[in-house]
């Protein structure tokens, strides 16, 4: 079982370094950076334990449909153009050479996010990987490599981001079937979520942040950002309520939001 280190949080890094050779560490988009609009704020009691809450929520309707359109649809920032710019910020960051579709780009993120986290989850609940996992790996490897070539531009980057959504698509499916039913709050899970809190409370999570540029968020405004399975998850009120602002996979240690 992948275990999480409680100083370093290595274990997050090995689980994609080892994806496929460690050739898909550049799926980790090191673009939600999002730059704080300035320094970090001491946390909040009330306030912090409220997005806190939002973060639980959130992590627990996407373990109980473990898809992540359920987050982009039910959980996330309402306020004009917010949704559109995190998915913007992040594909400008990951498909330069393609052209912009929005529901495109919604989706390749959503299928994304869904195989990486499933992926983190289910290496720690198996010991091994069977050949079936591995050979759509291999293939999610391929058109991720493909999507990267400097020789491929416009319509046909377009069509391989396409492509890679694709391979995403039949991974996460995969995991869903195969990870076990009640992983989710099973002893296992709980040990390593001890441990990444460890982790996450030395890398300086949570964080509260005064805005954030990068996704149009005013440093009038506080962001919260918490370090869990392996992501960090960024919250920001909105109507009296704590609602997501913006997500990303995250190596602990490694400089990003």
């Amino acid at each position: 079982m992948l275990q999480l280190s409680s100083d370093t949080g290595t274990a997050v890094a090995a689980c994609l370094g080892i994806l496929i050779g460690g050739s898909l560490y550049v799926l980790a988009p090191r673009y939600t950076g999002m730059t704080a609009s300035s320094q970090e704020s001491k946390p909040e009691g009330a306030d912090l334990a409220q997005a806190r809450a939002a973060c639980d929520q959130a992590i627990a309707r996407f373990q109980a449909t473990m898809n992540f359109q359920t987050l982009l649809d039910e959980l996330w920032v309402t306020g004009p153009g917010l949704k559109e710019r995190y998915i913007r910020h992040s594909f400008d960051k990951l498909a330069t050479n393609a052209e912009y579709d929005p529901k495109m780009a919604e989706h390749w993120l959503a299928s994304l996010w869904n195989a990486m986290y499933l992926l983190m989850q289910y290496d720690q609940d198996h010991p091994d990987r069977p050949k079936q996992l591995q050979a759509l790996l291999n293939k999610l490897d391929a058109a991720h490599t493909r999507t990267r070539s400097a020789k491929v531009s416009g319509k046909d980057a377009t069509a391989e981001w396409k492509r890679c959504s694709v391979a995403a698509d039949r991974v996460a499916e995969f995991l869903r079937k195969h990870l076990s039913p009640n992983y989710f709050g099973s002893p296992d899970y709980n040990k390593v979520t001890e441990a990444e809190a460890v982790a996450g409370k030395k890398a300086g999570y949570p964080k509260v942040l005064n805005g954030c540029a990068d996704l149009g968020i005013g440093k009038e405004r506080r962001v919260y950002v918490f370090y869990r399975d392996g992501f960090s998850w960024a919250f920001v009120e909105e109507n009296g309520q704590y609602r997501i602002i913006g997500a990303q996979w995250q190596i602990l240690g490694m400089g990003y939001l």
